[in-house]
């Protein structure tokens, strides 16, 4: 079986497996336990590949992989942020616009 190399795994976290709760975060705020079971799944991934059955450990901490391209990561977006912005931009508009279908 052919496996991705780590320039596909980062493809295909950031075009798919960080994309796809967005609907559902924009619309609740999730527990943190939801987008931490999230990111252990994206990490798991990350370094292992989709081989179970291997123990692999982290080459490069968290931080780092989720910092941008300028400083040395590769930009995979942390998905507690991305709810909270979500979240946050839904009380704003309900806080601000007053001509809106929802009031």
């Amino acid at each position: 079986m052919l496996w991705l190399n780590l320039v596909g795994r980062v493809i295909l976290i950031n075009s798919m497996l960080t994309s796809l709760p967005i609907y559902q975060f924009a619309a609740i705020l999730a527990p943190e336990s939801i987008y931490k079971q999230i990111e252990l799944t994206i990490r798991s991934f990350l370094w292992k590949g989709g081989k179970s059955e291997t123990k692999k450990f982290s080459l490069v901490k968290w931080d780092q992989v989720t910092s941008p391209y300028e400083k040395g990561g590769l930009l995979i977006r942390l998905l507690g942020f991305m709810n909270m912005a979500f979240v946050a931009k839904i009380a704003w508009r309900l806080i601000t616009r007053d001509n809106c279908w929802w009031k």
